[in-house]
């Protein structure tokens, strides 16, 4: 009896549901399994992406778009070999998130010394940040105007360059602060941001998924301040809603106010096509792309995300040559001439781990993974309760984010959390760090003791004046460990 597109989804279901059910297992037992844990969220999106919409469109007893990939891709035996990749990708990287410690103090050396009290340069570079934030949200992303800007392959292209374009990205840095501050008023201005960039990004018929981040980042700072496990129902409710009506429009505009309610009224009917169309079905994508690294094109053995780690930040309208790596993999590979697969892929996604396999097969998903499993394990250390304000909010920024990581590229992961950690490392260079100051006193303090006969220094003893207690150098406006203008 022949292996059926049926059978094979639902042995890759039930092998990544139970993977991903002996996962939690796991993070509860390690009290990981928690709104602020990376791991949740990574679990989160690997049920998302690569089992919920196998499993629906086994209840809805309609497989035909797996049906026409795998005709087009080997058969059943490539749906049953990717997952196998999968369950190697989830147990590499869930293994050694679980097997690695958080760093003390967290964020490791970028914390020592880190005082919480925000400087004049940082509260004029937050300034910037929310000015050059609001620009490009409006300019780039509301429609009001008319540019020409648009990514085809991971490149930008059009009047403006990448930092331009993604630069609205800034606005997550100042909402996180102002969310995590003692102060109410702060507080109200992130809350007002954060309407403002869910409301005016919504316009925009690409990033829809950053509307829903946002509304996440909502949730998790309220979980950090209030020191709970589970956020407030509100905007998490409202990240669901959000999510879902955005999924329904799909990449288009909306007309008027009255496309809103409608949407939202589809829901309860459409709800199973959300989950199963282009917007999540990433395995039927991962098998057609698999087949083509496999027997068409080749791996591309890491080149294109070496290629964006070493020159994907240097603007493109200066650097024309900057996808140097990316341009010399193109000209060595065949290129593919199907257009039934070139129309199958275009403007599709294969997931992270898809991404992963692209780079070198399964044993590049194990390796891959496990090193994303290592740094999803630091960004826990970023958000425990000891950590400075300035690192907490990149913590629950990047956090707030992984969910969406699982169902995109690994360039693009790499392209979304770089962009929202410029303003982090401006404010972080400009700010009053006190470890180092303490280093040079005691090194100079040495260096004269080494200097210094014993009868000097007992005389130096008997001189000295008594030194005021640490911790009385808090000025007015100072801002708390929880946030700006505590």
């Amino acid at each position: 009896m022949p292996i059926t597109t049926y059978d094979v989804l639902l042995v890759h279901t039930t092998a990544v549901v139970i993977t991903l059910v002996i996962v939690l297992v796991h993070l509860r037992k390690r009290d990981l399994w928690q709104w602020t844990s990376a791991g949740f969220w990574a679990w989160c999106g690997l049920m998302l992406f690569l089992a919920l919409p196998p499993a629906l469109s086994l209840l809805q007893n309609d497989v035909s778009q797996y049906d026409i990939v795998l005709q087009l891709a080997d058969g059943p035996l490539r749906a049953l070999w990717i997952t196998c990749v999968t369950v190697v990708g989830i147990v590499s990287y869930f293994w050694v998130y679980l097997n690695t410690q958080v760093p003390r103090p967290p964020g490791g050396l970028l914390a020592r010394g880190l005082k919480p009290t925000f400087t004049t340069p940082q509260r004029v570079v937050l300034l910037l940040v929310i000015g050059i934030g609001l620009w490009s949200l409006v300019q780039f992303r509301s429609g009001f105007f008319q540019n020409d800007s648009v990514i085809v392959n991971g490149r930008t292209v059009g009047g403006a360059n990448g930092y331009q374009y993604t630069a609205h990205l800034f606005l997550f840095v100042p909402v996180a602060l102002f969310l995590l501050s003692r102060s109410s008023r702060f507080r109200l201005l992130g809350y007002a941001l954060a309407l403002i960039y869910i409301g005016v990004g919504s316009l925009d018929p690409w990033a829809r998924w950053l509307q829903v981040c946002m509304l996440l980042l909502i949730s998790l700072a309220g979980v950090l301040r209030g020191e709970k496990r589970w956020p407030n129902p509100l905007p998490v409710a409202g990240a669901v809603m959000v999510g879902l009506v955005l999924a329904l429009r799909g990449h288009t505009t909306f007309s008027s106010p009255q496309d809103i309610f409608l949407l939202l009224s589809q829901i309860p009917t459409q709800l199973s096509t959300v989950f199963t169309g282009g917007n999540t079905n990433f395995l039927s994508t991962w098998y057609l792309q698999s087949y083509v690294d496999d027997k068409l094109v080749g791996f591309n053995y890491g080149l294109v995300l070496l290629n964006y780690l070493l020159t994907g930040f240097l603007p493109g309208q200066i650097f024309h040559e900057k996808y140097f790596l990316i341009d010399w993999l193109h000209s060595q590979q065949p290129a593919l001439s199907n257009v039934v697969i070139l129309d199958r892929l275009h403007g599709n996604k294969s997931s992270f781990i898809g991404t992963f396999y692209s780079e070198g097969g399964v044993f590049a998903v194990a390796l891959m993974s496990g090193v994303w499993g290592y740094l999803s394990r630091k960004m826990d250390g970023l958000v425990l309760p000891e950590s400075p304000v300035l690192l907490k909010s990149l913590g629950i920024i990047w956090i707030s984010m992984l969910w969406m990581v699982w169902g995109s590229g690994d360039y693009w992961a790499l392209d979304q959390y770089y962009t929202v950690a410029l303003p982090t490392i401006a404010l972080w260079l400009v700010a009053e760090k006190s470890g180092r100051t303490a280093m040079v006193k005691r090194m100079r303090t040495k260096r004269s003791q080494q200097l210094l006969s014993a009868p000097d220094l007992q005389r130096v003893a008997a001189t000295r004046t008594p030194c005021l207690p640490e911790g009385n150098d808090r000025g007015n406006g100072a801002v708390g460990s929880e946030g700006v203008g505590g």
